[in-house]
């Protein structure tokens, strides 16, 4: 197994999205993914973004929109408060209808540094393994 997590520099050293698939527990502290504010936002706006091409939207309405997202979604609160907050959205220039009623496919949260830190200790420790087992053998 040691084959699998030594440094490859191809996958900048550790490589989150495969490696957490091999996690079998999570600290209680905490899990592998926690909300991330910067990563919502960017959903959202890509979600609008995805929402006016559909509609061909005009840029006075698509600037009305992202002005209402700004005023009523909630992105400082939490992913539910976030999620909640987009469910109950509703823009006037598009008769009411809800937009982002699909966007629970989308993900809002990062890798914890706990997962990281953990990722990058083991690559440090087989390092130090493969480097003292050099030592001893001479080669």
């Amino acid at each position: 197994m040691f084959a699998f997590f030594r440094a490859k520099p191809e996958y900048q050293i550790i490589n989150p999205d495969y490696w957490s698939e091999k996690c079998v527990a999570v600290d209680r502290s905490g899990g592998m993914r926690e909300y991330s504010r910067a990563i919502a936002e960017a959903a959202v706006m890509s979600h609008i973004k995805s929402f006016s091409e559909d509609l061909t939207l005009s840029q006075r309405e698509l600037t009305s929109l992202k002005q209402s997202v700004r005023r009523s979604v909630v992105f400082d609160q939490g992913e539910e408060a976030l999620r909640r907050s987009l469910s109950d959205f509703r823009w006037c220039d598009n008769d009411g209808d809800t937009i982002f009623s699909d966007f629970w496919e989308a993900e809002v949260r990062d890798w914890t540094e706990h997962l990281i830190w953990c990722s990058r200790a083991i690559v440090w420790g087989i390092e130090k393994y493969d480097l003292t087992k050099e030592a001893i053998s001479g080669h």
